[in-house]
């Protein structure tokens, strides 16, 4: 497998006090191949730049949304590690911004839209589907935690089973 990553690089947003520079993804373990295809067993990283165009008196935010098929896998924000009143007022700049998505997700074809604005409010703009790769079993693993189980996710979960008293 060769070492892979794709970036997309979107339109000046300036007239917007929050503009989306460009996204990244790449396998945090470089076990690509060059079609935007990741491993079943592998994190996948995301790296957003953007940059904070003006001040305005409202907190500015950018989020993150996965679909597989049309179906809403999860949305995620940059601000949803923070309480509501630690989500701070950003400073005029550029930013990076690095998600890693979890080995959750089963084979198949996913999509990532990605919207700039304002918490509780609303997006300012939101590019749609606008990066689209693969989940395969490239390393042809097979375990107890197979792909073959079908769902969009795989989780780990653990089980608690104890014999009953009689």
């Amino acid at each position: 497998m060769q070492p892979s990553n794709y970036t997309i690089n979107f339109e000046d947003n300036a007239k917007y006090p929050i503009s989306i520079k460009s996204l990244k993804i790449s396998d945090i373990e470089n076990n690509t191949t060059s079609n935007n295809q990741f491993d079943l067993h592998s994190k996948i990283k995301l790296m957003i730049k953007f940059s904070i165009n003006s001040i305005i008196k409202e907190k500015l935010n950018i989020s993150v949304s996965l679909s597989k098929e049309g179906v809403l896998v999860y949305n995620t924000w940059d601000i949803d590690h923070l309480s509501e009143n630690k989500i701070p007022y950003r400073e005029i700049g550029e930013y990076t911004a690095i998600i890693i998505l979890p080995a959750l997700l089963n084979i198949g074809f996913y999509q990532i839209s990605i919207d700039a604005g304002i918490p509780g409010i609303g997006p300012f703009y939101r590019y749609n589907e606008c990066l689209c790769f693969e989940i395969a079993n490239l390393r042809k693993i097979y375990s107890n935690r197979s792909h073959l189980r079908g769902g969009i996710i795989n989780p780990n979960l653990k089980w608690d089973i104890k014999i009953n008293e009689i």
